[in-house]
């Protein structure tokens, strides 16, 4: 009692800046007028206030409000009302005022002997809690003299049928939050579950992309008219695959356009296998500079069996090869 406001906040909070206790103080309504006042000379209501700021100083997780309307004006309860919804910890309120209640939680209780029963709206808590309000909802007469003594929830006796009832509502209640806590988790799962199959299929389609093609290798390239043809690479640059269809004719393409297998047939149809002489005669073409390599080479590509035209290409390209020495 022998210290101030300031030092009592600055001994319950020790290496706290005594800026931020000043502030605090102040907002409880412990001013600078009596902040350096010794204790033991404030008033009951102004040592409250240092109480309280002490409370409040470290946010609470749960705030335990029992009637905290009264005495307050139109104004201060809205306030409150504000202030209540902006803290973002667990609420507990006991008040007779019904738009408080409205305005700020969630669930009700519903506390009477054998029962701690939780519901989401005020009528069902209040039809659990007194058994006069469906009597008074229905217009029927209430004898208010006996009411507290039949309500259930304060002073009636209650039969050993009334407890068991209770218990049984109860014990429904609890299987229906299990319930739905499990089916929550479920449908968690079923999402996860859902979302790696489709990472997993994403995967694979980024694996099936091929991109370091070579002279000779058989895929399946797009053309302009959306169909799929069977191709043989002839070079591969940074521009692009050059390619070579079964008619001779010859695309540029993207390297990541092209596919190992024909996207058109569901039995993905593999793409037809280039013969060895073949592969041989194309690499010719692809690498002879000389009139005679270039000739030598598209006849390899064009021979079926690939083994003449083929060799005609890989000597022509050996011969251009030399030339450019």
């Amino acid at each position: 009692m022998d210290k101030n406001a300031l030092e009592f906040m600055k001994w319950k909070f020790p290496g706290t800046n005594v800026g931020s206790l000043r502030g605090h103080l102040a907002k409880t309504g412990v001013g600078e007028s009596i902040v350096e006042s010794r204790m033991k000379n404030l008033s009951f209501s102004q040592r409250s206030c240092v109480i309280f700021a002490a409370l409040t100083f470290v946010p609470p997780h749960l705030l335990i409000m029992d009637e905290p309307t009264n005495f307050l004006d139109l104004d201060s309860v809205d306030s409150l009302i504000k202030a209540v919804n902006k803290f973002k910890g667990g609420l507990v309120v006991v008040t007779h005022n019904r738009d408080f209640l409205k305005r700020t939680v969630s669930s009700f209780l519903s506390i009477i002997p054998g029962a701690f029963l939780e519901f989401s709206t005020m009528k069902d808590a209040e039809r659990a809690t007194y058994s006069f309000i469906s009597a008074l909802e229905s217009g029927q007469h209430v004898d208010v003299k006996n009411a507290i003594m039949d309500n259930r929830g304060g002073g009636a006796v209650h039969t050993e049928q009334e407890q068991a009832m209770r218990a049984a509502r109860l014990t429904a209640q609890q299987q229906k939050a299990k319930a739905e806590v499990e089916a929550a988790e479920a449908e968690k799962l079923r999402v996860e579950a859902l979302a790696q199959e489709k990472e997993k299929a994403r995967l694979a389609k980024l694996a099936a992309l091929k991109d370091d093609w070579v002279a000779g290798d058989a895929c399946w390239a797009p053309t302009k008219g959306g169909k799929w043809v069977p191709v043989v690479v002839v070079r591969n640059t940074s521009m692009g695959v050059t390619c070579k269809t079964e008619s001779g004719e010859v695309m540029m393409t993207d390297a990541k356009k092209l596919r190992q297998e024909s996207p058109e047939t569901s039995g993905s149809k593999p793409a037809p296998a280039a013969g060895g002489g073949g592969s041989r005669g194309a690499s010719g073409a692809a690498k002879s500079t000389g009139r005679g390599g270039a000739r030598g080479g598209a006849q390899g590509a064009k021979t079926a069996a690939g083994g003449n035209g083929g060799g005609r290409g890989g000597r022509g390209g050996a011969a251009a090869r030399g030339g450019r020495k």
